[in-house]
């Protein structure tokens, strides 16, 4: 972690995997005369963040290097707007919050540590979001995390929509467009709140969510991950290390990655889970979900849900491809654990 004085020592620059850095609420502005300043907030990651600090009615501001539809919407929602990085953009701010991507010598965070502002980075927002504490917050929130390297959007998404069309009103926070709401992120009334989480950068080990999603663990991201698959593995075990005692992780059999990493958490907390849809595979036989009779024909495919080893119900998805089965598969699991 690289730190800044001592008034703003939140900024997580060059995370390690064995760092987890929480916020506390309180960092968060207290006053409607200061604003949370997302810089990069055209960002599919940043603006999600922003839209439910917004719904949450916090006072919202930030800047994109260039103008873009999101940053028109988020305008339109009231927040503060500016096409391009300069000092002056935080004079009415209260909190700076940056990504990964966001350089040291970007003029706002240069304004920001000159004016005393707070920093931090956007996994520790999404993070404060997931622990339930912020005012106006549903205080029985379960926290839904997807991770892993491919396949995160597709199985929030999926199973946003399903607790959407369940009636259960969730809130929904996911790095892409989900089609069925028009959005990346919306503010529910509900008890369940459904994240992406990026294990991109290695922030991965800020979240401690009720119920984890690993769909599946390949080398990836080698700018940060330098030490190769060791690395990774180091920091996803971290991550189940620190979850809560009485925590769900739903993994993915089929990724060896995920096998590879499931052999290091002998002493685990948290209850594992497990889903395969290779039905000739050595760890199919294993897994507590399996889908059977997997069809697939254009854009459509259809399977049987085997829980327990008992018939548990019959799918079919509009979305292509046998890894959009074993997302479904997992949607379905995070149903059942729900």
């Amino acid at each position: 972690m690289r730190s800044t004085d001592k008034k703003t020592d939140f900024l997580t620059y060059d995370l390690k995997p064995n760092v987890s850095l929480k916020i506390p609420e309180t960092v968060l502005p207290n006053s409607k005369e200061k604003s949370i300043h997302f810089v990069g907030l055209g960002g599919i990651g940043m603006s999600g963040i922003a839209r439910i600090f917004s719904e949450l009615n916090y006072k919202i501001s930030g800047s994109d290097i260039k103008d873009s539809p999101t940053l028109f919407s988020m305008s339109e929602r009231g927040a503060t707007v500016f096409v391009g990085h300069h000092y002056n953009n935080v004079d009415e701010a209260g909190l700076l919050v940056v990504s990964s991507a966001i350089k040291q010598d970007n003029p706002e965070i240069i304004a920001a540590k000159d004016k005393n502002i707070p920093i931090v980075h956007r996994a520790q927002m999404l993070s404060l979001l997931t622990s339930g504490k912020i005012p106006n917050q549903n205080k029985s929130q379960v926290s839904i995390g997807v991770t892993g390297t491919h396949g995160k959007t597709t199985t929030s998404g999926v199973i946003g929509w399903l607790f959407e069309h369940s009636r259960l009103n969730p809130t929904i926070v996911v790095g892409g467009q989900m089609p069925t709401l028009n959005t990346n992120s919306k503010l529910g009334s509900g008890q369940y709140f459904i994240a992406e989480l990026d294990e991109s950068d290695g922030t991965i080990v800020l979240y401690s969510p009720d119920i984890t999603v690993i769909t599946n663990l390949e080398l990836d991201h080698s700018d940060h991950y330098q030490g190769g698959m060791e690395q990774l593995l180091e920091t996803f075990t971290t991550y189940i290390n620190n979850l809560p005692e009485d925590s769900t992780v739903i993994l993915n059999l089929d990724s060896e990655g995920n096998r590879q990493l499931l052999e290091r958490l002998p002493n685990k907390n948290s209850k594992i889970l497990t889903y395969s849809i290779e039905e000739d595979s050595p760890q199919y036989k294993l897994a507590k979900f399996k889908a059977t009779e997997i069809k697939t024909e254009g854009f459509s495919s259809s399977f049987k849900v085997l829980y327990d080893n008992e018939p548990f119900g019959d799918v079919s998805i509009i979305i292509p491809g046998m890894h959009n089965v074993s997302n479904a598969l997992a949607a379905i699991a995070v149903g059942i654990e729900a």
